[in-house]
Parts: C-alpha cells; sequence; structure tokens
C-alpha cells in the first residue's frame, strides 16, 4: 500500500518529501514493523514514524507486562492471545520476524524520525520506552512521552479529562513538526 501510494503520489495529491506511517496500538506495531521492512527493502523515503502506544512485543516480558493483568481497556492475556491469532505458528518461538514484532529487531538503525507516547498505567509502557530507547541509541531522531495516570486507549476513553486533551495535543503537534518542510 505504501509503495502503491507512492507511485500514485501526483494522481492522489501526495508530497512524497512529506511522507508519515503510524497508528495505534496494533497499528502503531505495524508502522514500526512497515518501518523495518521498507528500510530493508528501499523503500521510499519516510520523514516520520507516529508511534500511539505501539503494541511491540510478542512477550511482553517486562514490569509493565506483568503488572497490567485485569483493567478495562487491554490486558496481559488478551494481548497474549491476539499475538498467538497474529503469529500463527511463529508464536512463543525464536522465528517471529521484527516485521511483525519490531521488539525482535536487533538493527535500528537508518529509520526515520520517531514519536513515541505511551501512558504509565499501559501494559506496553516498558516497550514503548525501552524501543524509544533503542531508537535513540541507533541515533535516530526520538520524541518519547509517557503520561501519568494515562492507561492504554485512555484518550479515546475520557476524552475530555486534561491529560487526555494534553496527550492528543502533543500527538498532534508532533505529527505538524514531523511533517513540516524543514
Amino acid at each position: 500500500a505504501l509503495n502503491w501510494m507512492v507511485e500514485q503520489a501526483d494522481e492522489l495529491g501526495i508530497d512524497t518529501d512529506r511522507l508519515a506511517i503510524g497508528g495505534a496500538s496494533a497499528g502503531g506495531g505495524l508502522a514500526a514493523g512497515l518501518a523495518l521492512y521498507n528500510r530493508d527493502n528501499n523503500g521510499p523515503k519516510l520523514a516520520l514514524q507516529y508511534l500511539l502506544y505501539p503494541m511491540l512485543d510478542d512477550t511482553h516480558d517486562t514490569p509493565s507486562g506483568h503488572a497490567m493483568t485485569r483493567n478495562k481497556t487491554w490486558y496481559r492475556d488478551v494481548s497474549l492471545k491476539a499475538w498467538q491469532m497474529y503469529l500463527g505458528d511463529e508464536y512463543d518461538t525464536d522465528k517471529v520476524s521484527p516485521y511483525a514484532a519490531p521488539m525482535c529487531a536487533t538493527d535500528l538503525t537508518e529509520l526515520p524520525r520517531a514519536f513515541v507516547t505511551v501512558g504509565v498505567a499501559d501494559l506496553f509502557r516498558d516497550e514503548d520506552i525501552n524501543y524509544a530507547q533503542r531508537l535513540m541509541a541507533a541515533g535516530i531522531p526520538t520524541d518519547l512521552e509517557v503520561y501519568e495516570g494515562m492507561c492504554h486507549g485512555g484518550e479515546v476513553i475520557a476524552p475530555m479529562a486534561a491529560v487526555c486533551q494534553r496527550m492528543k495535543n502533543n500527538y498532534v503537534d508532533a505529527l505538524k513538526r514531523g511533517l513540516a518542510r524543514t
């Protein structure tokens, strides 16, 4: 879809110098995997990977991954079942592709700028922070925002809460910055 979109850029009115990929939750994980795949296959230049509380690690073997066992949004058992359905026979093996579970990637160099945001009370908190730190260590300009009191998808659940408004405003600003002409 990304390559098709770039091939149709003139017809679609797309500025190929300002391409971003992104998503929330599983969509954020897919976007991170696509950034890796795109890099490895000499795809189009991307300006930004926009990762809102991305689902990156099929093991959730982190303190937050073990702590979030039951809550009203997304928790460990449900998430592991989702990974099992997504990965099929590769689930719980060493054959998991980094394009499917980006935390498996060993090389994060030459990726586009990243914006990563997550809540403190999110199952994905530690894997998202770790991924952002690994991007920074690989020399990728990365903005990381972590919000106290936020659960997974919290800005959708309580959109008028001050922290949710702040989070939404900050991630809209990050998108604007990421796509701004330099």
